[in-house]
């Protein structure tokens, strides 16, 4: 925990400033810096807040959902509104950011609509869209949340994770089947994960949607993980996997060039490191 929490956090706690705001950013920061739960007195110790204040305020950020307590165990894990919130400031970052200027360029070159999306949880989430005039546009989710298993770019969060996290996930959220096509064997899933790896790119033909065709790739981090993935996305009868497949370089080179425009994700979206 002490290792994960930035200098200038606990700089910030032992200065000047104490006010009851900077407390709780602080909190919540050394709670999604770490690899895993916090306890009370691990924050204590590295913040050097006392433990009553500590208490009352991670208590406080319980109550209104910002921070969540680990199955079975006291240790704190951000709540479902702090991940939001960080969902939130994300996808606002990405859409008023550079990578938007990225994603609308591959969407003209392409003409048809590209995406930039990153895991949450079990659940792959639209970080960005960037839409073409085409009038037989493709159904997206209001929230942008799509399933892992069935989607091009839930695959290559799948493919890339490592062997052990992929089956909890799979374990975790329900198969459904969306079309006919849509794939629900965990095993099949499996090969098929090994097989997006060595060629880099995914697709979808039909199996989330009836009729309409996606292939993704990895948006990687300078380390090599998996951050977020870009797709383009249409109607079958406008492109079919092999039409999708002209357009892999592309992709490719839209990919390389948002790696380096992204913030740091926020743990709950988490990056995956490349399996061996």
């Amino acid at each position: 925990m002490a290792e994960s929490t930035t200098a200038s956090t606990i700089s910030s706690i032992n200065g000047e400033t104490r006010s009851p705001i900077l407390k709780a950013l602080t909190i919540l920061e050394a709670v999604v810096s770490g690899d895993r739960a916090v306890s009370l007195h691990e924050l204590t110790e590295s913040l050097g807040i006392p433990k009553p204040t500590a208490h009352r305020v991670a208590l406080l950020l319980e109550r209104e959902g910002f921070l969540g307590r680990e199955p079975g165990n006291k240790r704190f894990v951000p709540g479902h509104r702090l991940v939001d919130l960080s969902f939130g400031a994300l996808r606002a970052a990405a859409r008023q950011g550079p990578s938007h200027l990225a994603l609308m360029r591959l969407a003209e070159d392409i003409g048809e609509d590209c995406g930039l999306a990153v895991l949450m949880g079990g659940e792959v989430a639209r970080l960005d869209i960037a839409s073409t005039a085409h009038p037989l546009g493709v159904v997206t989710t209001p929230d942008g949340r799509s399933p892992i298993h069935c989607t091009a770019t839930g695959k290559i969060f799948l493919a890339y994770m490592p062997p052990s996290r992929r089956e909890r996930i799979l374990a975790a959220v329900p198969l459904k089947r969306f079309t006919p096509s849509t794939i629900i064997d965990p095993l099949v899933i499996a090969r098929e994960s090994a097989l997006i790896r060595e060629r880099g790119y995914a697709t979808d033909d039909g199996e989330c949607q009836a009729g309409v065709t996606c292939i993704a790739v990895p948006v990687r981090s300078l380390g090599g993980e998996v951050r977020a993935s870009v797709c383009v996305v249409a109607p079958e009868a406008r492109m079919s996997v092999r039409d999708a497949l002209r357009h892999l370089p592309a992709l490719r080179e839209t990919a390389a060039r948002i790696s380096d425009l992204l913030a740091p994700l926020p743990r709950g979206s988490a990056a995956i490191r490349a399996a061996e």
